[in-house]
C-alpha cells in the first residue's frame, strides 16, 4: 500500500487503503478513528462502505467555516466605508476643480498689472488731515 503523508492530528503514518478520510476542504488525510478524524462510528462505517455522498471536514476547517458569516459582515462594513470615502474624495475633487476655475477667472492678468501700477503711482501721494478741502475747481 502506498504511504500518504502523516496525519495532521496524530502525526502517525497513514497507508492508502482507500478508507482514510480526507478533508474535502483542505485535503488533509486522517486515520479512521474518532480520536484522529473526529468521526463517530456510523460516519466511519459510511466511509468504509465508500458512500461518496458524505462530505468530511476536519475540525480546523469547521472552525474556519464558522467564522465566515463574521468575515462577511466585516467585509460589508469595510465596503461601506470605502464607498463613503470614495464619495468624499469625489466631493473634494469637485471642490478643488471649482476653486481652480474661480481662482483663474478672478485673477485676470490685465487687472493685476493695472492694480500694481495704480499702487505705485499712489505711493507718493500726500494725505493731509484736519484741513478744509478747497471748493475751487482750479488747482
Amino acid at each position: 500500500m502506498p504511504k500518504i503523508p502523516n496525519s495532521e492530528k496524530c502525526s502517525l503514518n497513514i497507508f492508502d487503503d482507500g478508507k482514510a478520510p480526507r478533508c474535502d476542504s483542505c485535503g488533509v488525510f486522517f486515520h479512521l478513528d474518532e480520536k484522529c478524524s473526529g468521526l463517530c462510528a456510523s460516519e466511519q462505517r459510511s466511509i468504509v462502505l465508500q458512500k461518496s455522498s458524505m462530505i468530511f471536514f476536519c475540525e480546523d476547517c469547521k472552525t474556519s467555516f464558522k467564522k465566515i458569516p463574521l468575515l462577511i459582515n466585516k467585509l460589508a462594513a469595510i465596503e461601506s466605508k470605502v464607498n463613503s470615502l470614495e464619495d468624499k474624495v469625489t466631493s473634494i475633487e469637485e471642490k478643488i476643480q471649482t476653486l481652480k476655475t474661480e481662482g483663474s477667472s478672478s485673477l485676470n492678468s490685465d487687472s493685476v498689472s493695472y492694480e500694481i501700477h495704480d499702487r505705485i503711482t499712489r505711493a507718493s501721494n500726500l494725505m493731509v488731515y484736519n484741513v478744509k478741502e478747497s471748493s475751487s475747481t482750479c488747482f
